[in-house]
């Protein structure tokens, strides 16, 4: 995850299918391999690229982000819910992102 930092890294590794990955991890019943991936979603979140690719596909997952957010691990929500701030921060995720359901409506005026 050190070398997860830049929006070039993040995108490549998008490109490549991480978040499908990262996603499946989100189910995995071992508590410190659900956090990695949380954290990893999470540091994807931070760059332009990550931001895309997670509102991209956040319809798909809400059932997964519900349980994310809902995890008895302190840690794991922590990076849920921060996640969830990174990409408020842009206008993609301001609007259209309904914080009550984890659902993203995409409009036609609205570039991803």
């Amino acid at each position: 995850l050190n070398q997860f930092t830049t929006d070039k890294q993040i995108a490549e590794a998008m490109r490549f299918g991480l978040l499908d990955v990262l996603y499946s991890l989100l189910k995995d019943p071992i508590a410190e391999v659900k956090a990695k991936a949380t954290e990893a979603i999470y540091l994807a979140s931070a760059q332009t690229s990550g931001r895309r690719e997670i509102l991209k596909e956040s319809n798909k997952k809400v059932k997964i982000w519900i349980d994310v957010i809902n995890d008895k691990s302190e840690n794991i929500r922590k990076y849920a819910y921060d996640m969830i701030l990174n990409l408020s921060k842009t206008m993609e995720g301001k609007v259209g992102f309904n914080f009550i359901d984890f659902s993203f409506q995409v409009t036609s005026n609205m570039i991803l």
